[in-house]
């Protein structure tokens, strides 16, 4: 009887591993690093549900929004691990957006798929997960 018991838990213990391990690689595969988030960001993007509010990311940091054909803004914006006091661990990001003011508007990269074309960020403030599709290099208007 006793046997039996210790290889249960044997089985308990080698079953708990694989799925703790399994779980550890998962999590790791849906990452990216700063370099990969850093260059896929580049370009221009439209919300999900409003193709008319573009984000359009440059390569000197400068974030332009427009509606439509219209400029609304230009901002800086950053790739970090740090943003107002929070601090994220391991390969998690955050967006930081600083405006001309110097107000800054933080949202954790959730990912970038450059292959499906989407960019999803939720919102440090309330939690709201934003939607972004890649345009067309043809279709983009700086």
């Amino acid at each position: 009887m006793k046997i039996q018991v210790q290889l249960y838990i044997m089985k308990y213990l080698k079953i708990t591993f694989f799925f703790l391990l399994a779980g550890n690689s998962i999590y790791a595969q849906n990452h990216q690093s700063y370099a990969d988030l850093e260059n896929e960001i580049l370009g221009s993007w439209h919300l999900e549900n409003d193709p008319r509010t573009r984000l359009n990311f440059l390569e000197n940091g400068m974030l332009k929004r427009y509606f439509g054909d219209e400029l609304q803004s230009t901002n800086r914006y950053e790739i970090t691990k740090t943003c107002c006091g929070e601090e994220l661990q391991d390969q998690q990001f955050f967006l930081k957006e600083i405006n001309k003011n110097g107000n800054i508007f933080c949202a954790y990269i959730e990912a970038i798929n450059l292959y499906k074309g989407f960019f999803t960020l939720m919102t440090k403030s309330q939690g709201k997960v934003i939607v972004l599709k890649k345009i067309n290099p043809d279709e983009a208007e700086e």
